[in-house]
């Protein structure tokens, strides 16, 4: 069997009427555009049928193009309620002040594609994180033709990681405590038993004197070390939610470890923050503190905390030796540990060069991007 296609057409032919008839043999034809229907159908079902993931396109300005059930799932918004909008209204209005939307185009038209992961905002208003990757679309004489973007709400292994972050610095702050109250207190019990060793041996004359103050110096020593140990996992103002004087204690305790001097500038206006943003931002700042002396070879260290109508913005800067001239590809350990924690809080850390010489870390937390305004998949916000 083979498909034909008919056509035909009035004429004269010596003075008469007459119909000119041509037949094409058109199953080769046919059967690429049944294939080619089949093939669209096959990936339609399939973008469709894909939940977990929102799949969309975007023009060359921005606006929704395309839109599945994932992405319904996902923002609450069904297609007719999106299509044509300018992919910014799935944005918190923090980050549509700080541009980022129209920066993750430029970067994706630029570079080719664009991963990003923080916080969206639903229809109903409630906040989730997401995992989305942004890829320029171009035709075969290089023109940018729109953008395929892929996003994942994450908000439920957010969740879970913070969890287990917040479980293992219970666990730091215990074993801290356990140092300073228990072996801290022993260590120096043990010390004022070998000082009295001492004063009865030195009183006697015995030659073992010299051996006895050996062992108390020894002693003191591993005090001190015990409770500089215990403060580098404890701090009973970070437990006090007291955010400023732990930052404070952690530049008197750079400057008694490493040598350094630390200044803290702290804003009288800086609000409470809840405990979990409190503690992300202490730890961001002891790791931004041992990366200055121990890569950069920093000599001086400032601190400066403040709050502003985008939120509370933490700095650490100091005079070392500045960022190398290319850095790797995923930033190093710390910058990742330091970006990590900041995405927890709703936060954003930016390491650039100091005009003066140095480096400064910086991490801006926005003031509406609390940790208990995280909801799931299932739209029901998470604590």
């Amino acid at each position: 069997m083979i498909t034909v296609s008919i056509t035909r057409q009035s004429l004269e032919f010596e003075g008469r009427p007459a119909i000119l008839g041509v037949i094409r043999d058109v199953t080769e034809f046919h059967n690429i555009k049944e294939a080619l229907r089949e093939q669209e159908d096959l990936f339609h079902l399939l973008i469709e049928g894909i939940k977990d993931y929102g799949i969309f396109m975007l023009d060359a300005g921005g606006r929704v193009l395309t839109w599945n059930q994932g992405a319904e799932r996902n923002t609450g918004y069904a297609a007719e309620e999106v299509i044509g909008r300018h992919w910014s209204c799935f944005y918190t209005p923090e980050d549509v002040r700080l541009g980022k939307p129209d920066a993750a185009l430029i970067i994706a038209e630029s570079k080719g594609r664009c991963e990003e992961e923080g916080l969206r905002e639903r229809k109903d208003g409630t906040r989730y994180h997401t995992d989305c990757v942004l890829t320029a679309l171009r035709d075969s004489a290089g023109r940018l033709r729109g953008f395929a973007c892929i996003a994942r709400d994450v908000s439920e292994r957010r969740i879970l990681e913070q969890r287990i972050l917040e479980a293992a610095e219970r666990e730091q702050t215990r074993i801290g405590q356990d140092l300073h109250d228990s072996l801290g207190q022993r260590l120096t019990g043990i010390g004022l038993l070998a000082r009295a060793l001492e004063d009865k041996l030195s009183a006697l004359k015995a030659p073992e004197t010299e051996q006895a103050a050996l062992i108390r110096k020894q002693l003191v020593e591993a005090a001190e070390q015990t409770r500089r140990l215990a403060r580098g996992l404890y701090s009973a103002d970070l437990e006090a939610n007291r955010l400023a004087p732990a930052l404070r204690q952690l530049l008197d305790d750079a400057r008694l470890l490493f040598g350094v001097s630390g200044v803290l500038d702290c804003a009288a206006d800086v609000p409470v923050q809840p405990p979990i943003v409190s503690a992300q931002l202490y730890h961001i700042a002891q790791e931004a503190i041992h990366n200055a002396v121990r890569h950069g070879h920093a000599k001086k260290i400032r601190v400066a905390l403040a709050s502003s109508s985008d939120g509370t913005l933490l700095s650490i800067r100091d005079d070392g030796s500045g960022l190398p001239s290319q850095l790797p590809n995923d930033g190093g350990m710390g910058l990742r540990i330091m970006r990590y924690r900041a995405g927890l809080i709703g936060g954003q850390v930016t390491v650039s060069r100091d005009p003066s010489g140095g480096t400064v870390v910086s991490c801006l937390v926005n003031g509406a991007a609390k940790n208990d305004s995280i909801s799931g998949p299932d739209g029901q916000r998470k604590r």
